[in-house]
C-alpha cells in the first residue's frame, strides 16, 4: 500500500467510524480544561509574578532567604500540580490511542467495534502498554539531552511498539524488537507519516488556548495511519 493510500485509509476509517475518535476526546477535554481555567497560571502567575518584582539587590542576605522561603510552598504546589495533571492526561492518552489501534484494526477487517469492546481488547495489555509508553517517553527525553538525534531515532523506530502489543500480542521486548525491525526497513515512510501529522499539530498549535489540546485529535489520525502501515508492512 502506498503512503498516500495509507493516509487516505486512515482518514476514511475515522470519518466513516467517528467513534474511533471518541477515546481521544478524554485527553483533549482534560487538556482544554487546564488551558481554559488557567489552572497552572492560577498557581504560578501570582508567585512567579511577585518573585520577578522582588528587589533582591536591596535586601540583606537574611531578608532574601526569608523572602525565598515564603515563595517555596507556592512553587512546590505548582510543580506538584503540574506533574500530577500531566501524568493523568498522559495516561488517558495512552489508553485512548491504544483503543484507536484496536478500532482501526477492526475497521480494516470490516468489523464494527464499540468503545467497551475496544477497551476490553486492550485492558489485558494496559500495564505493558503503560510501561512501553513510559519507556519511549524517557528515551525521547534522553534524546533531547543528546542534541535531539536520539529523539529523532526513537520517534521513528519505536512508533509501532503499541501496535505489536495490541495486534500481535507481543511481549515488551518483542514489541520493541518488532517495531525496530519494521522501521529499519521502512524508516523514511514512517518518518513521513509522523512528520505530516507533526506539522499539522504545529499549525494547530498556533490557535490560542485550544491549539495544544487539538493535538490529541490529530494524534488519533496519526495513530490510525501508523496502525494501517503496521498491518500492511509487518510481514
Amino acid at each position: 500500500m502506498k503512503l498516500s493510500e495509507i493516509i487516505s485509509k486512515a482518514v476514511d476509517a475515522i470519518t466513516e467510524r467517528p467513534v474511533i475518535l471518541v477515546p481521544c476526546l478524554v485527553p483533549f477535554i482534560l487538556s482544554l480544561i487546564v488551558s481554559i481555567s488557567g489552572f497552572f497560571a492560577a498557581f504560578g502567575r501570582g508567585y512567579w509574578g511577585q518573585f520577578a518584582q522582588v528587589r533582591w539587590e536591596a535586601m540583606s542576605p537574611e531578608e532574601a532567604v526569608d523572602m525565598w522561603r515564603a515563595f517555596v510552598p507556592g512553587m512546590a504546589t505548582f510543580a506538584i500540580a503540574n506533574f500530577v495533571v500531566s501524568i493523568i492526561i498522559w495516561f488517558t492518552a495512552v489508553v485512548a490511542f491504544s483503543m484507536v489501534i484496536s478500532m482501526v484494526a477492526a475497521y480494516l477487517e470490516g468489523k464494527e467495534m464499540s468503545l467497551s469492546e475496544a477497551f476490553n481488547s486492550i485492558s489485558g495489555y494496559l500495564l505493558i502498554l503503560v510501561i512501553a509508553s513510559a519507556a519511549i517517553t524517557v528515551l525521547k527525553y534522553v534524546g533531547i539531552c543528546t542534541l535531539c538525534i536520539l529523539t529523532f531515532i526513537m520517534w521513528v523506530f519505536f512508533a509501532l511498539v503499541k501496535q505489536g502489543i495490541i495486534l500481535d500480542k507481543l511481549g515488551l521486548g518483542d514489541s520493541f524488537s518488532k517495531s525496530w525491525n519494521v522501521a529499519k526497513n521502512n524508516f523514511f515512510d514512517i518518518f513521513l507519516i509522523l512528520l505530516l501529522f507533526f506539522v499539522i499539530k504545529i499549525v494547530l498549535g498556533i490557535i490560542p488556548v485550544a491549539g495544544d489540546s487539538l493535538g490529541y485529535l490529530v494524534d488519533a489520525f496519526s495513530v490510525a495511519a501508523v496502525t494501517i502501515f503496521y498491518i500492511d508492512r509487518r510481514g
